[in-house]
C-alpha cells in the first residue's frame, strides 16, 4: 500500500490490530513467512530495492523473501510508477512521524533479523526525541512490543531496548504514561531476570542494567506499585545483586549502585509506612472495642 500518508497510516493500524489478535505462538509459527515478508516490505519499502526490479516489463516484480526455498512462490506485480523511481518515501523511510513510529513496531513483531531490528529500534529512539513520537508509541503498546528483545541472551537488542526505555523515562510530559506502562508483572519479571542474569554473569552491559534501574527507581516512588516489586520479589533481587556481583562490576558503577539502594530504601520507606497504618487502624479498631 503506497500512497498518502492518511492511507499508509490506516493500513498500518489494521497491521498492528491484527498482529495484537494473534496471541497464540501456534497462530503465529503457522503465519511466520507472511509476517516475515510483511515486516520485510514495511523496512524496506519494494520501491528503494531496485536490485529486484525487472527494468524489462511495464511492471516490476520482487520475488518472494522464501523463493530460495519454494520456486512456486508468486512474485509481487508493482505499477511501473512505482518501480521506476529511485526511491520511496514511505513506512520506515516516510517523512511522517506517526507513520515511522507505527512501521517500526509491526516491524518488530514481524521481522526476525537482528540487523533490522538493532536499526529499527535506533530509529525508534531517534523518533521518540520528540513528544508525538512517544504519544504514538505509547498508545500503539510499544513498551510490550519491546519487551521481549529485553533479555541478557538477546545481546545484540537488549542494550538498543533499554536505550528507548531510557528515553522515555525522560521528565516530560509523558513519563506518567510511559511508567504506568510499565506497572506489569511481566515488565518487572524481565527486570529481575536481568538483575539476576547481571551477578552472575559479566557478559551483560551494565549499562542496560543502569538504564533498567532508573526506571526501577522511578517506580518505587509510588506506594501502588510495591505489589508489583513483591511479586517478583525484586527487593531480594537487588539485595543478592549487591552481595553477589563481582567486586569490579561494584565498585566500577557507583551510579547504578546508588540507584539500587534508593530503591530498596523507597521500598522500605512503603513497606515502613504500609506497616505503621496498618498498626495505627488496629490500634483505633482496638480502642473503639
Amino acid at each position: 500500500v503506497f500512497g498518502s500518508h492518511s492511507l499508509q497510516l490506516a493500513y498500518l493500524e489494521f497491521l498492528h490490530w491484527a498482529l495484537s489478535q494473534l496471541q497464540g505462538a501456534r497462530q503465529k509459527s503457522t503465519l511466520a513467512s507472511s509476517l516475515r515478508r510483511i515486516g520485510d516490505q514495511l523496512y524496506s519499502p519494494l520501491g528503494m530495492r531496485q536490485e529486484s526490479l525487472n527494468p524489462t516489463s511495464g511492471t516490476s516484480t520482487f520475488p518472494d523473501s522464501s523463493s530460495t526455498t519454494s520456486s512456486k512462490s508468486p512474485a509481487v506485480a508493482l505499477p511501473s510508477s512505482i518501480s521506476s523511481g529511485s526511491s520511496c518515501a514511505c513506512y520506515t523511510r516516510s517523512a511522517d512521524l506517526e507513520v515511522r513510529v507505527v512501521s517500526g513496531l509491526v516491524v518488530l513483531r514481524t521481522v526476525v533479523q537482528v540487523d533490522q531490528l538493532a536499526h529499527t529500534l535506533e530509529a525508534l529512539k531517534e523518533d521518540l526525541r520528540e513528544d508525538m513520537g512517544k504519544e504514538v508509541f505509547l498508545s500503539h503498546r510499544g513498551v510490550e512490543t519491546l519487551l521481549p528483545f529485553l533479555r541478557a541472551s538477546n545481546k545484540g537488542l537488549c542494550g538498543h531496548v533499554a536505550d528507548v526505555y531510557l528515553q522515555l523515562s525522560m521528565e516530560t510530559a509523558l513519563l506518567p504514561q510511559f511508567l504506568r506502562a510499565c506497572c506489569s508483572e511481566q515488565w518487572f519479571a524481565v527486570a529481575a531476570s536481568l538483575l539476576r542474569d547481571g551477578a552472575s554473569s559479566t557478559s551483560l552491559d551494565h549499562k542496560v542494567l543502569e538504564k533498567v534501574s532508573i526506571i526501577l527507581q522511578r517506580l518505587s516512588k509510588s506506594k501502588s506499585n510495591r505489589f508489583l516489586f513483591e511479586s517478583v520479589h525484586l527487593a531480594s533481587v537487588i539485595e543478592e545483586f549487591l552481595r553477589s556481583a563481582a567486586a569490579p562490576l561494584i565498585s566500577d558503577n557507583q551510579f547504578l549502585v546508588a540507584n539500587l539502594h534508593s530503591i530498596l530504601s523507597n521500598l522500605a520507606m512503603g513497606w515502613s509506612s504500609s506497616s505503621s497504618s496498618t498498626t495505627a487502624a488496629t490500634n483505633k479498631q482496638a480502642m473503639r472495642t
